[in-house]
């Protein structure tokens, strides 16, 4: 009877399941429908403002994620399509679109196979990608065999796919990828493959010919530089064995052998800089030395150049394409340097990747320029005067100053070298610069702080033209433009001064001395040379009583500023210092050993206090828009009134420098801050407090990396440095710091917070106030948890549960277990609150088993067996992003970096793990450098004495039975030994290695190999 309950009640309730599945499948095809309508409302937006702007790469991205979140693919390959008719784009929309043009292809309709055919020469045609490239290639192969086998091909494709003209469309489709020293062997192995294939079935009279083409592959393949040329080799001696006569082919071998080493040099001398390449978080970087160093060779080869430059172009193309502002850098200067600009079509690429870039257009126009005026010339699709246009409606040239004046003085240089062939030329060569410099002045308000188009024009003017007075004309539009500028106004005077226009010039100086510039002094300066020269003596004396006048004004004014910046910033501070919370200082008596004529009393001394603890984030300021040649010399000399300096650090980016310095105490920082918009080289400075531009970044996905984030935050600005931490003790940590260059992109990745890059892990993005510390949960949990060492082998989470919760509630305790389910020695207690984490020692007389000694010699032969030893890393290596590189390769425990000494000690999972680093053949490449792996036992170091035997758990500053070396204490002698003194035991010849006191370096040995 029961039973049959049960059956009706779980009828009824499948029935009620039922019921609400099917209302919620209709709540849910509602909400989804309303999403798909609202995606297509945002999808006809994004269209009308693609009308009007066709170039902006950001509203294509828009387009084609909004096109997606429609779920129908005819919208989605139409974003893909429509961004690939305006703009290069890269594989992360070309092999979609082409994986879908594949799809329907009907192989028996002419058309449709033309238009694939086309279709792999326009992607090609953009940037260099492997994956495009091996698509072609296995199209052409698929459809010669689809061919072969009785398709039906159309008559309209004559000979193509031909057996003949696939090998060399082939050839022609590959060329491009096959220098590419890691993934051209992909593109090889495939073509070498279906070479064969034709070979096995080719007539014998053909099979000679055939011969002589597939050796001279692998010979050409052996000759070029690349990883894989041990697999190469090997390909060639099984052709030679199967299709080369027996009796030679020891000498085809040598031969080939010859080659290959030649080539393998070649590439030895730059493979740690290749290989380098290949690692996501550091390509561009990677890149940028690569290339460096090959423009420095004496006899570079240019087809592996020009594919290291194709390489370095795709990769930023796809950084860019994923809101990567360093891509975008990187791809502009790749652009601007490869040499293989000098040919049109490089420069037709140029401006379609980036057409912004007003540097790229100004050369396409000078290489215009200097091909009309050969004979040979090849036929131009468009003039000087068609690329200006069309770089203007670009409608991103004149948003930017520095891309606005490049293109002006291409146009302007073209006009000018035709003056005496063009009569036009003079009126169009004016035009252009007049309304070049109205465009500079409507991109910024603040105009071109080089003033370099009104120099080309005023310098016009007063050279080959003559016409003085519309120079000077130039320059007093220019003080109208810019009012507070000194220089303006100072190329004013010296162009009335060179007219011989004196009274006018002393008229503009009595003018710009009373106006608000921002280098008074400059001025001032220059009107007492001036007087000097050509005044009297009443016009010096004039000249002296208003500048000094001036100057008392204006150092009153600056005295009210200074105040006033210095009562803002220490309000700030004040409110920062009332708003820290006060943490306990430690107790100063500390128990230590010493010899007192042969007893040993204990003596409680005072230890001296100890030193403050590094405040990084509050004592830190942050200095932007740094000139070019600012070294740290500058920043000692500006700061050196504000406090104690520990450390400036100075990072250069292809926009300029910036530079963090760092302070002893965190009171020198109000005074760093009144700093702010004062000048180094005659340029303005940014100073700020460096956490303002600093995020606390939390709560991603594990797997998300370096790279990861710097592509996520990137977008907002440029990246200063992403910090990561140690995962020594608690591999769950999942934070970093996010360090932009400026605030306001700090401000603007704010709206990342909250967004989920996987179910469930909504990150959290703050600003990095390290005020709030107490606040973030990692910080917190740090606080609350305890590592506890020493344990027995047959110690229990409960063992561990009843000795600890008298000192505090526990929230959790975790014991590191082996494979038998036995204790590895080492365990994490965290408590509820901070207060109650009191350090213990473990000290436990009465473990059960075999002795310690021996468990000891085996916990660390286990240890040895599954670390390894890194060295060369480079300065400020952080532990938490050199186990990110790691465990790409193999399964990371721990990592422990000595920063002394450049090196890391890595605890791995078991010992085959430890295998994949010590038995890896390819060099591990971390930030440019090849890290050197050894195993532990091949840099043994003294392990520590056998601890004595005690209580059970006690307080760290309670224990008196072990004092640690090198920390002030002294052991004492063995039981078996006399009553002297340990140093009175090394002095009388005893085992120094017992008995001497060990210093902090002996201390940091014992770690390392215990």
């Amino acid at each position: 009877m029961q039973t049959r309950h049960n059956e009706e009640k779980s009828n009824a309730e499948r029935g009620h399941e039922t019921t609400f599945f099917s209302g919620q499948v209709k709540e849910n095809n509602s909400m989804n429908w309303s999403r798909v309508m609202a995606a297509l409302e945002a999808v006809n937006t994004v269209l009308n403002q693609l009308a009007e702007s066709p170039l902006d790469i950001d509203l294509h991205k828009k387009h084609i994620d909004l096109a997606a979140a429609t779920s129908d693919p005819a919208n989605l390959q139409a974003a893909w399509e429509l961004l690939t008719a305006e703009l290069a784009a890269p594989d992360d929309v070309w092999l979609p679109l082409i994986a879908a043009k594949l799809e329907s292809v009907d192989l028996s309709n002419s058309e449709d196979v033309e238009n694939i055919l086309s279709l792999f020469l326009r992607a090609e045609g953009d940037y260099l990608s492997i994956p495009i490239l091996h698509k072609h290639l296995e199209f052409l192969i698929s459809t010669h065999n689809e061919y072969k086998s009785g398709t039906m091909k159309p008559a309209d494709l004559g000979e193509q796919f031909s057996t003949e003209w696939t090998r060399f469309a082939i050839e022609d489709a590959i060329e491009p990828g096959l220098v590419h020293p890691h993934r051209g062997q992909i593109l090889w192995t495939t073509w070498i493959e279906w070479e064969l294939e034709q070979l096995a079935e080719a007539p014998a009279s053909e099979k000679p010919s055939l011969v002589e083409r597939i050796e001279k592959i692998h010979l050409d393949r052996l000759k070029l530089p690349h990883s894989a040329s041990d697999e190469t080799m090997q390909s060639y001696s099984t052709f030679t064995t199967n299709h080369k006569p027996q009796d030679k082919y020891e000498e085809f071998l040598v031969s080939a052998s010859k080659l290959k080493t030649y080539a393998s040099k070649g590439f030895q001398r730059r493979e740690a800089q290749e290989y380098a390449t290949l690692n996501n978080a550091q390509s561009l970087t990677a890149f940028a030395t690569l290339l460096q160093t090959m423009r420095r060779s004496s006899k570079p080869d240019k087809d592996i150049v020009s594919n290291a430059y194709e390489r370095a172009i795709s990769e930023a193309a796809r950084r860019r394409f994923n809101a990567s502002g360093l891509g975008t850098a990187i791809l502009h200067a790749a652009m601007r340097v490869c040499p293989a600009l000098k040919e049109i079509s490089i420069h037709k690429r140029a401006v379609r990747s980036i057409p912004g870039s007003g540097e790229v257009w100004a050369r396409y126009m000078r290489l215009v320029e200097r091909l009309e005026g050969l004979e040979s010339a090849p036929e131009l699709d468009s003039s000087v005067s068609d690329l200006f246009t069309s770089a203007i409606s670009t409608q991103l040239v004149d948003k930017d100053v520095e891309q606005i004046v490049p293109v002006i003085l291409a146009r302007a240089g073209y006009e000018k070298r035709h003056l005496e062939s063009d009569e036009d030329a003079l009126t169009e060569l004016i035009t252009v610069l007049e309304s070049g410099i109205g465009m500079v002045l409507q991109a910024s308000s603040s105009g071109d702080p080089k003033y370099r188009l009104q120099k080309y024009l005023a310098g016009l003017y007063s050279g080959p033209l003559d016409l003085t007075s519309n120079a000077i004309e130039v320059w007093a539009n220019a003080t109208k433009q810019y009012k507070s500028s000194y220089v303006a106004w100072i190329a004013y005077t010296d162009s009335l001064i060179k007219t011989d226009r004196f009274d006018d010039a002393r008229a503009v100086f009595i003018e710009a001395h009373t106006k608000h510039l921002d280098w008074p002094e400059a001025i001032y300066e220059a009107w007492l040379a001036f007087e000097h020269l050509y005044g009297s003596m009443e016009d010096l004396e004039a000249c002296n009583d208003k500048i000094e006048k001036a100057q008392n004004i204006l150092n009153v004014k600056r005295a009210k500023e200074a105040e006033k910046a210095h009562y803002q910033a220490m309000q700030a501070y004040a409110s920062q210092q009332a708003a820290a919370p006060v943490s306990d200082a430690p107790s100063a008596d500390i128990a230590m050993d010493v010899d007192q004529g042969g007893s040993h009393k204990k003596v409680k001394l005072d230890a001296p206090s100890a030193p403050l603890k590094r405040d990084r984030e509050n004592s830190t300021v942050f200095v932007g828009d740094l000139p070019q040649d600012a070294t740290e010399e500058n920043l000692k000399a500006l700061f050196k009134d504000c406090g104690e300096i520990r450390e400036i650090k100075i990072t250069t980016y292809p926009h300029g420098p910036v530079a963090t310095v760092e302070f002893m105490d965190r009171s020198s920082v109000p005074a760093a801050l009144t700093k702010d918009k004062k000048r180094i080289n005659d340029q303005e400075l940014n100073v700020h407090l460096a956490w303002q531009s600093t995020l606390y970044v939390t709560n991603f996905p594990e797997k998300t990396d370096d790279a990861a984030m710097r592509d996520m935050f990137g977008q907002f600005g440029t990246i200063l440095d992403v910090r990561w931490p140690s995962k020594k003790y608690k591999a769950t940590r999942r934070f970093c710091y996010v360090q932009f260059t400026s605030p306001k992109a700090a401000q603007a990745s704010l709206v990342l917070h909250g967004k989920e890059l996987e179910p469930g892990h909504a990150m959290d993005v703050l600003i990095s106030n390290p005020e709030r510390k107490k606040a973030r949960s990692d910080q917190a949990a740090n606080e609350k948890e305890l590592y506890v060492a020493g344990l027995s082998k047959f110690t229990t989470q409960v063992d561990l549960e009843k000795v600890f919760k008298t000192y505090g509630n526990l929230k959790e305790v975790r014991v590191a277990l082996d494979h038998e389910g036995k204790c590895k020695g080492f365990a994490f207690v965290e408590f509820s609150e901070p207060d109650e984490a009191t350090p213990v020692t473990l000290v436990d007389p009465k473990a059960r088993g075999r002795s310690k000694m021996e468990e000891n010699s085996k916990n660390k032969s286990e240890y040895e067996n599954r670390s390894v030893h890194v060295y060369n890393l480079p300065d400020g290596t952080q532990e938490g992003l050199l186990q990110q590189v790691l465990e790409k390769i193999a399964k990371i425990k721990r990592v422990e970096v000595l920063s002394d000494t450049n090196e890391a000690l890595v605890e791995l999972e078991n010992a085959s793990e430890a295998g994949k680093l010590l038995l890896r053949l390819e060099p591990i490449i971390f930030q440019d450098v090849e890290l050197k792996i050894v195993e532990v036992r091949e840099t043994k170091k003294p392990s520590a004495p056998p601890p004595k035997a005690g209580g059970m758990f006690v307080p760290r500053a309670a224990t008196t039975s072990r004092p640690r070396a090198g920390l002030g204490h002294t052991r004492k002698a063995p039981a078996a030994a006399t009553s002297r003194g340990p140093r009175q035991e090394a002095q009388s010849g005893g085992d120094a290695s017992s008995s001497q006191p060990k210093g902090q370096n002996d201390f940091r040995k014992m770690l390392g190999g215990s």
